[in-house]
């Protein structure tokens, strides 16, 4: 496609600190923050006349693996978009659709808590372009310690490519935990040896990750 971009890089390193502690990997969007797809395919349907389940198609067909993986440049997705859903040029409503939706769920209130017992890594779908300003809006780059974006890395999940460069990262004798709101993802994290909870929309993940901790507090100090 036009506009490929085959660069590739490093997971953004917020903090540092090596000695062996739990590490909580959260999933971003579904998890932490509000999932921006649905309402952008429903935007984009409304303008094409279509339904979103079809937009959704389209992209998942045409553009989700090489634009989540970065490369499809981000500003060569919405014109290609836009023409494979019917319509002559894309809406500059539809940024605006992902900013605002992207807003903070319940489990970010836990977020300072879990931080003080855990080293907290991100993991996710995305293009760093959207994610990047909506983690820095709600803070919660102040509270992590690392974070993976598929763009910038190249391994989009459920792919073990995407899971094996969080293990490379980890120290011996870490303790990890996976929340992601896909059981698809979970379970191909499980598959290579962590464990893992799938977040639903009540939010009582939340607890077993207060369980997890108090658990891995326990053993690690």
């Amino acid at each position: 496609m036009n506009g490929a971009n085959t660069q590739r890089y490093r997971p953004i390193e917020v903090h540092e600190d090596f000695r062996p502690r739990p590490v909580l990997v959260l999933d971003v969007c579904g998890v932490l923050l509000a999932e921006p797809m649905a309402p952008l395919f429903r935007a984009v349907s409304q303008e094409a006349g279509t339904s979103s389940d079809r937009v959704e198609a389209i992209f998942r067909h045409y553009f989700r693996d090489a634009l989540w993986s970065g490369l499809l440049d981000e500003s060569a997705f919405w014109p290609a978009f836009a023409a494979a859903c019917g319509l002559g040029q894309p809406s500059p409503a539809w940024r605006s659709v992902l900013r605002s939706t992207m807003m903070p769920l319940p489990a970010v209130s836990r977020l300072r808590n879990w931080s003080r017992g855990a080293q907290i890594w991100l993991l996710s779908n995305h293009r760093h372009e959207w994610l990047v300003p909506a983690l820095q809006t709600a803070g919660l780059h102040r509270q992590t310690h690392r974070i993976f974006i598929s763009s910038q890395t190249g391994a989009v999940k459920p792919n073990p490519s995407a899971y094996v460069q969080v293990l490379e990262q980890a120290s011996p004798g870490d303790n990890l935990l996976y929340v992601d709101d896909k059981e698809v993802n979970v379970e191909a994290f499980r598959s290579l040896g962590v464990d893992g909870v799938q977040a639903d929309t009540t939010g009582s993940w939340t607890a077993v990750v207060d369980g997890w901790l108090a658990a891995s507090t326990r053993r690690t100090w």
